[in-house]
């Protein structure tokens, strides 16, 4: 019953070190009618960088753009594209807005896809990120994996895995929200997370991460989770051939994991 929501980014501009960048996009549901951010629940923009493999990113509130006409929205970062960067960078986009449906009590969550425009810091033609994994075969499991109505994740609101990837980088792990008690921190880069809870009960050591939200500590313990398949298929999931070294010597970053910055 819910009538859909459609981000299109049309373009980035403003993207050289040292600027803020600029976002031209629009909302609509699945008739084509507009949709203002302002009437969404949740609206972020996120940038990251760069696409060889990412090590930072940028995500913001966006609810506030500025209308421009033709249904189309601008909204300029506060961040700056940092002074170093170089090569390509990615231009993602997440939301929902709750909607009304007969016969279910609570609001339902109606959730965009997650677009991605890649566009050039130093590169003159914008490189894209390479894939590594194909959601077709996320979804040979996981039905429409990301959508509540498949296998929800974060909440419904993110189901492209090229968007995962710009905030499940090499460098990111669950220091945040783990206990003192529970340290070193772990990584939740893609590759690493996502291995690691596929082999689930077959680990020797558990895959445990800690979470902080909405002010509450979350523990998820993956030790007990069921693989019905075998994982030496590796294009169940990765694209053909993205299993193999040669494959990754596009510029793969090696997993870091660090401690009060150390």
């Amino acid at each position: 019953q819910v009538p859909g929501v459609k981000f299109q980014i049309v373009i980035v501009s403003d993207t050289v070190p040292g600027q803020k960048p600029t976002v031209l996009f629009n909302i609509k549901d699945n008739a084509g009618n507009p949709i203002a951010p302002a009437d969404m629940n949740s609206f972020s923009l996120m940038f990251a960088g760069p696409t060889t493999d990412y090590v930072m990113r940028q995500q913001e509130v966006a609810t506030g753009a500025t209308p421009v006409g033709d249904g189309n929205y601008s909204y300029t970062f506060k961040a700056e594209i940092p002074g170093y960067a170089a090569g390509s960078f990615a231009m993602g986009i997440e939301g929902y807005k709750n909607r009304t449906v007969q016969g279910v009590a609570d609001p339902v969550r109606d959730a965009g896809f997650n677009e991605i425009l890649y566009f050039g810091v130093t590169d003159s033609v914008p490189q894209p990120r390479k894939q590594v994994v194909d959601r077709n075969g996320c979804n040979q499991c996981h039905e429409d994996i990301g959508n509540p109505a498949g296998f929800s994740i974060h909440g419904g609101i993110r189901r492209n895995p090229q968007y995962c990837i710009m905030c499940h980088n090499p460098l990111r792990t669950d220091e945040e929200g783990r206990p003192q008690q529970f340290m070193p921190p772990e990584s939740v880069q893609f590759k690493r997370m996502i291995h690691r809870i596929h082999t689930g009960d077959e680990q020797k050591q558990p895959y445990i991460i800690y979470r902080i939200m909405s002010g509450q500590q979350r523990i998820y313990d993956y030790s007990k989770v069921l693989f019905p398949g075998d994982r030496r298929n590796c294009e169940k999931c990765h694209v053909p051939g993205a299993q193999l070294l040669d494959f990754m010597q596009w510029g793969a970053q090696p997993t870091i994991i660090t401690q009060a910055g150390q």
